[in-house]
């Protein structure tokens, strides 16, 4: 197959609508998610790099860590420059491009999805498709933004969910992904995902750092901060299909989740939800606080509301995932690699 082959071929009206997306070189101990993910894959494998815009992963991969690595990249100047690291590219719309040709040639130990399902109609479809590249033991690599983080909780507490030109609530997001809600993405597609990393920014260096705080209940923060998830920004997820013989535990649905609410009201329902999807997962230690009042009150000055919820059951252990503290200067952690945004 040619180096060049075009898997689809784009109109130039679309075309007329991307930007060349770029990184900065990967450093190998960055805390940002291609550098988390860099660390995944073991030396002298072979990866395909899904999204890869300039090649920053491929030309890391190859010089450093020796591996053979293919890139798809929808932006033809992107593709272009991609090809100076990788042993191909292939210029593709993975929603619509038809991957036979790589299907019938090819196979990978590692396919990455760096900052990529996000930006997709149907990154479940995505998933399907790709899962016929990967050979028997192969796995998926992804990084995805977590919709759970403490910042869009406070926004929406504020009255206000405002898109912006890149972070959590980039404009060319079009799905949005908690903890539960993506590995529930996985398992309905055919795949077994566990969380192998993340990325943290704090609320104070992130985009939501100037929502006022005065409308917030001293103890509602208090309760925030200590959910699991309060300031991951990204997982790093580890995939791998999963064969329908297989024996794994299914995700508990939230109705089934251990979450206490006070029977003389039914008005915590949608609360419960957001601490079962939010607060509660089935990784790590073992640590719990029941029946912790967690909305009352919601705003400074505001009556007590009668609902109990439930501390997450567990927490993450700190020898699995450190919390790193971000500089300000590294305040946008997370940079989108999906090239399908407006010009201007």
């Amino acid at each position: 197959m040619p180096k060049n082959y075009i898997l689809f071929n784009m109109t130039t009206e679309k075309e007329a609508r991307q930007h060349l997306y770029s990184r900065p070189s990967l450093n190998p101990n960055g805390e940002d998610s291609l550098a988390k993910i860099a660390r995944q894959i073991t030396p002298g494998t072979v990866v395909l790099d899904v999204g890869c815009a300039v090649g920053e992963l491929g030309r890391y991969l190859t010089e450093q860590k020796h591996c053979v690595v293919d890139g798809i990249e929808a932006n033809p100047d992107a593709a272009a420059m991609a090809r100076s690291f990788n042993r191909q590219v292939w210029e593709a719309d993975l929603e619509t491009a038809s991957l036979v040709e790589l299907e019938e040639e090819f196979r990978y130990q590692y396919i990455v999805c760096a900052d990529v399902l996000e930006h997709l109609r149907d990154p479940g479809k995505v998933l399907q498709r790709l899962k016929d590249l990967l050979t028997p033991d192969g796995k998926i690599l992804i990084s995805i933004p977590n919709i759970g983080h403490i910042g869009i909780f406070l926004e929406l507490l504020s009255g206000d969910f405002r898109y912006r030109e890149e972070g959590l609530l980039d404009r060319t997001h079009l799905r949005f992904f908690t903890r539960r809600s993506f590995l529930h993405l996985l398992a309905e597609n055919g795949f077994v995902g566990q969380i192998v990393d993340r990325t943290t920014v704090d609320l104070q260096h992130s985009e939501f750092s100037d929502i006022p705080m005065g409308i917030i209940s001293p103890t509602l923060m208090r309760e925030m901060r200590d959910w699991e998830d309060s300031i991951t920004y990204q997982f790093i997820i580890e995939a791998h299909p999963q064969e329908p013989e297989e024996n794994v535990t299914p995700i508990p649905p939230l109705d089934k989740a251990d979450i206490g609410h006070d029977s003389s009201t039914s008005r915590c329902s949608a609360r419960e939800s957001i601490s079962g999807d939010i607060g509660s997962s089935s990784h790590g230690s073992s640590s719990r606080r029941d029946n912790t009042t967690l909305f009352s009150p919601v705003f400074s000055g505001a009556g007590k509301m009668p609902c109990s919820v439930p501390r997450s059951s567990v927490s993450t252990s700190p020898s699995q995932v450190q919390r790193h503290s971000v500089p300000s200067n590294r305040r946008m952690a997370y940079k989108r690699r999906n090239p399908f945004k407006s010009a201007g």
